[in-house]
């Protein structure tokens, strides 16, 4: 009978040491690969609103608002029905005031119901905080003020968001109207939506956005007295963004909170105008806000400054 040759315990861990190594150079590239997928899915939900936002345009003569002052409702609650959520549209009633501080629970729960078509995939659900971080997940505020999570925001220009602000240069902003006639830089050189991530490796807080819309109606409008506004304000900070330099740049400590970021390795995704989606870089020229030597990336973020944008 002839014997039967086995591993030897130093082959067996060669092997193993083999298996190890072969694994440690496959699961970047799996985790690559489940990246890219996720960021094309995330560029597809831009697409879709982006098509939504035409078809708003088509039945309204205009976009949007940013966000009404009279009663709250941001851009995210009008693209409803465009984005077949015409359902959730009727029940929320955006011609009353969205105050998600009174004691109607019904509009509360509607306020938080989870649209994946406004989360980016690659900021995982599992991850998301709300701005308070006891709060629930997958809400946005503090106390029974949270409201939905979002990962999109229009873009109201290269200034101010705040109520009493007259420059505004965007698409969207308080009880804005704006028209495909008014973007006088060219729809595919104006950025519409841009995104900003809830969870975050930068040391700082991240805070998101939501889809509703600010809580804000006029009487609670945060005036120019200064101080901290309260939290219900604040929302305004997380339906719109600026392209304000030094402010909200992306994935910066303050871009984070005011302005663009991503989990996406390297920028952001951001809807242009004309419903085109581009992917900018983190890195692109933003250091001045203002005046002939506007940069870039402040540019992309006005809709008439008259300035033609370089590549990008």
């Amino acid at each position: 009978m002839k014997n039967r040759r086995g591993f030897t315990l130093v082959e067996l861990l060669v092997v193993i040491a083999i298996i190890g190594v072969l694994v440690a150079l496959l699961l970047p590239a799996v985790q690559q690969a489940r990246e890219s997928a996720r960021r094309m899915q995330c560029t597809s939900n831009l697409k879709q609103m982006g098509a939504a936002l035409h078809n708003y345009h088509d039945a309204h003569g205009k976009f949007p608002p940013g966000f009404i002052t009279d009663t709250g409702w941001a851009w995210g609650s009008f693209l409803l029905p465009y984005l077949d959520r015409m359902d959730l549209y009727d029940r929320l009633n955006v011609n009353g005031i969205m105050d998600v501080r009174s004691s109607n629970p019904t509009l509360r729960d509607l306020c938080r119901t989870k649209l994946p078509i406004y989360l980016c995939p690659s900021d995982s659900p599992g991850s998301k905080v709300s701005q308070n971080p006891h709060g629930p997940v997958n809400i946005l505020g503090t106390g029974g003020n949270q409201i939905g999570l979002s990962n999109y925001l229009g873009i109201s220009g290269t200034f101010d968001i705040r109520c009493w602000s007259t420059n505004v240069d965007g698409i969207f902003y308080f009880n804005s109207a704006i028209g495909i006639p008014d973007i006088t830089d060219g729809t595919s050189k104006t950025i519409a939506i841009g995104e900003r991530a809830v969870s975050t490796n930068n040391t700082s807080a991240a805070r998101g956005a939501n889809w509703a819309g600010t809580s804000s109606p006029s009487t609670k409008c945060w005036d120019n007295s200064g101080g901290n506004p309260p939290d219900h304000i604040r929302f305004r900070e997380t339906t719109l963004l600026a392209t304000r330099a030094g402010w909200s740049l992306i994935n910066t400590p303050a871009g984070y909170t005011r302005g663009a970021s991503s989990l996406h390795p390297g920028g952001a995704n951001f809807l242009l105008a004309d419903g085109a989606v581009t992917f900018i870089s983190d890195v692109i020229d933003s250091s001045n806000n203002s005046g002939a030597n506007m940069s870039t990336y402040q540019r992309l973020g006005s809709r008439n400054d008259g300035k033609i944008v370089d590549a990008f």
